[in-house]
């Protein structure tokens, strides 16, 4: 089920920042987000002031390419908004932050910046 975001409006969606601890990184399901190129969607579990969220970043790939590593007990800094996948709720970044790196994944209208389907990532 595509997650509910409605870009039939001008305004973009209400963005949240949160900062937390990694504590599980991981897949999302191949389709997931509309990607049915097959490419590995990357997610984490941050612990946050709020509780656990589920964060979905983007492909692995771009990761790589921008030489951003993430890993179980870091800490960051997530900026994106609230949607619902499968009934889970859950933060679609558009944004991370460690301590020493930024890395935009999404415009402010929440599309990709990797390239489409069909084109390498490097």
């Amino acid at each position: 089920m595509m997650p509910v975001l409605d870009r039939s409006s001008l305004q973009p969606p209400e963005e949240t920042t949160l900062e937390g601890r990694v504590e599980i990184l991981g897949d999302f399901p191949r389709g997931a987000f509309g990607d049915v190129s097959g490419v590995k969607h990357c997610g984490l579990l941050l612990k946050t002031d709020l509780g656990r969220l589920v964060i979905h970043l983007g492909p692995a790939g771009y990761f790589m390419k921008h030489n951003f590593q993430i890993r179980a007990g870091d800490t960051l800094s997530i900026t994106g908004i609230r949607v619902v996948q499968d009934q889970v709720p859950l933060i679609q970044a558009r944004e991370v932050k460690n301590q020493r790196q930024r890395l935009r994944l999404r415009d402010r209208n929440g599309l990709p910046l990797w390239p489409a389907a069909g084109e390498r990532l490097f």
